[in-house]
């Protein structure tokens, strides 16, 4: 019997699984039912051939803790996470996406019209932004994490699988994970077929490498040794082929930026036939012309998108979807950015003090996603000092 066949049906915590929805050399996904809510989720398990490793027990733990830690509406949101005692089954419980991944809307209906897939793209760069500013780096960027939502005419995205993210230097998790992982490992380890053991003592595959077998139960390595690859080749910075530990923010925009090529071409800026071609192009190979008679500046901006050095970049993803926007020619699109009502603009432009009326007008002037975001954050600093003026001023009359 296969473990597709045993799960099928199977209650866990308040879930009952159901057909199974994809299948990865690190976890498998079924679509599941919540009766006591009434809702549909998906849950992920972790294969049991990992459960031995201490390694693996802790990836995957660490995915849903940062996938709890990005709370944003672009982004999948965890549910529960728990572990079976009855054969120790490792699992996280997700939100049900009603769509379809980016690679499957580009296959279906080929490149995403330029008017079409500019907004789409902004709200992506906000999610990985988001990410970023809680000290999320994604690492696996690319159409097949990324959902296409239908709503309203319009098309929204939903940010998925944090298994191979990592945190920023200095970054916390929620919770310590040493106590927790021995804890995991006394309850799975026992539960792991014993021939499943044996074939990892003989040395299968990594999940991480492709290469290597992964560390031993017990091992004292960090999550990503320094010799790891962590990523899919086509959307790898040139830096993440060399150093895995040392990839920041500018490589997960390295990764938007090939996303957002494909997304508008049809194909990858970069291909390759082995890692090797992979590695010599995404290093050492020119970013070819968009072509299909799109504005040249949007070349330009994808030289630097695509630059080698990660210093050469744009510095944040909203920086980069403002530069795609602009480059586009499509001007502001004032549904996505955030403004003042008309009639408490036209107020504060007035009568607010000099400081506040001008961090208001540059608000109503922003162009793209990357302005009104620098904008609102000069108003509320603004405004806070004003703020503490008039409390200092009240609190000295009151004296």
């Amino acid at each position: 019997m296969t473990d597709r066949d045993e799960l099928s049906g199977r209650r866990i915590g308040e879930f009952v699984l159901r057909e199974r929805l994809d299948e990865g050399g690190f976890g498998t996904v079924y679509r599941c039912e919540q009766p006591m809510l009434g809702r549909e989720a998906v849950v992920k398990v972790l294969n049991h051939q990992l459960r031995h490793q201490d390694v693996q027990l802790q990836r995957f733990l660490r995915e849903a803790q940062l996938a709890s830690r990005l709370d944003h509406p672009y982004a999948a949101h965890v549910y529960a996470f728990g572990a079976e005692e009855e054969d120790g089954l490792l699992w996280i419980a997700m939100e049900f996406v009603h769509g379809i991944t980016l690679k499957r809307w580009l296959r279906d209906r080929g490149p995403m019209p330029l008017a079409q897939f500019v907004p789409f793209f902004e709200h992506v760069a906000e999610v990985v932004q988001t990410a970023h500013e809680r000290g999320i780096v994604h690492r696996d960027l690319k159409p097949s994490n990324v959902m296409v939502i239908e709503r309203a005419g319009r098309l929204l995205p939903k940010l998925l699988d944090f298994g191979v993210a990592k945190l920023l230097d200095g970054e916390p998790l929620p919770e310590s994970t040493p106590d927790t992982i021995k804890k995991l490992r006394a309850l799975v380890v026992e539960k792991v077929p014993h021939e499943i053991l044996q074939q990892f003592r003989e040395g299968e595959p990594s999940t991480v490498t492709g290469n290597s077998p992964p560390p031993r139960s017990g091992s004292r390595s960090r999550l990503t040794r320094d010799s790891a690859t962590i990523g899919t080749p086509a959307y790898m910075a040139p830096e993440q082929w060399s150093r895995a530990v040392a990839v920041g923010p500018s490589s997960d925009l390295y990764a938007l930026a090939v996303v957002a090529f494909e997304s508008l071409t049809g194909r990858r800026p970069f291909e390759g036939m082995s890692l090797a071609d992979f590695i010599e192009m995404h290093s050492n190979g020119q970013v070819p012309p968009l072509g299909g008679g799109f504005p040249p500046v949007l070349d330009q901006m994808f030289q630097r998108a695509l630059a080698k050095r990660p210093e050469d970049r744009f510095s944040t993803a909203l920086e980069l979807a403002g530069a795609l926007r602009a480059a586009s020619g499509l001007g502001a699109s004032r549904a996505d950015l955030p403004r003042l009502e008309a009639g408490v603009r036209d107020v504060w432009l007035a009568s607010a003090p000099r400081p506040l009326a001008e961090s208001v007008a540059v608000l109503d002037s922003a162009r793209n996603a990357h302005q009104a975001h620098l904008a609102t954050q000069e108003l509320a600093r603004n405004l806070l000092r004003y703020l503490l003026a008039v409390a200092l001023a009240v609190r000295a009359k009151a004296h």
